[in-house]
């Protein structure tokens, strides 16, 4: 996965400043990107996609987490936009209300967001995360991935 940092063209000295303030941020959160362990991960087409976060696991109440799109073909970047993340309880058969994410992206094909998963009665708790994406030419896609919270 590369990494770009470009600085555009900017007239006013104010809004180079602010532009060279997010462009570090922008760098830093990528360079805290290789430190993420992934949950759980899933094929679709030529591409994978990943949910990470700094445990490499969920647990009960607020969590913070990413989607990486990952393409097996180097010459096609994804592109990946409108991503939205649906979490279900499973009990047994039945598959409880969904808790909806919608992520921001941060870099290109990476996508970061929070879920509160609330307390968990059943230990461990089987979820699975349906991820809802378009890719750069519209087309509509969704990925399941399981995962337990312990």
């Amino acid at each position: 996965m590369r990494t770009e940092c470009k600085l555009v063209h900017v007239a006013d000295v104010s809004i180079l400043a602010m532009f060279t303030v997010a462009a570090t941020l922008t760098c830093t959160s990528t360079a805290a990107h290789a430190q993420e362990k992934a949950i759980a991960s899933a094929k679709t087409g030529s591409s994978l996609i990943l949910l990470t976060n700094e445990n490499g696991k969920f647990t009960a109440g607020e969590n913070h987490f990413c989607v990486t799109f990952q393409s097996a073909n180097a010459k096609s970047n994804g592109d990946f936009r409108e991503v939205t993340a649906n979490f279900v309880l499973l009990v047994g058969r039945i598959h409880e209300k969904p808790i909806t994410a919608h992520l921001g992206p941060t870099v290109a094909d990476r996508s970061c967001g929070q879920i509160n998963l609330g307390p968990q009665y059943y230990h461990p708790s089987s979820y699975y995360a349906y991820v809802h994406y378009a890719d750069r030419n519209g087309k509509k896609g969704s990925a399941r991935l399981f995962f337990a919270v312990k």
